[in-house]
């Protein structure tokens, strides 16, 4: 005996059968592969989305965050000397304007007697 005639041999293939296994698996395949470029599509759509929601809510949260600092710089001045001091002066004017007025209506009532 020769070592080539200790060898198996290979089986030949039904040639008939094996295309249509082929074929079929071919078929899976792109349809697996079709339904993966969908979801692809799928999940940029929704990638997009939820970016353009994301600047959104950051931007949002740029403008509350300066309405936030402009109001702790008002509660700042308004607690200020200077505010306060200048809210009782105005006080104090607002009350001599309804004196004056009241004092006032007093000489207009007697000229038209």
């Amino acid at each position: 005996m020769t070592p080539e005639t200790n060898k198996p041999k290979l089986v030949p293939l039904n040639e008939g059968v094996t295309a249509e296994l082929l074929n079929k698996e071919i078929f899976h395949l792109q349809t697996e592969n079709e339904k993966l470029k969908n979801r692809i599509k799928t999940l940029e759509a929704q990638a997009t989305c939820a970016l353009d929601e994301k600047l959104k809510v950051e931007e949002d949260l740029r403008e509350l965050l300066k309405l936030q600092d402009q109001k702790d710089q008002d509660k700042k001045f308004e607690q200020s000397s200077a505010y306060r001091n200048m809210k009782e002066m105005l006080t104090r004017k607002n009350d001599l304007i309804k004196e004056l007025r009241k004092r006032l209506s007093k000489y207009e009532l007697d000229d038209q007697s």
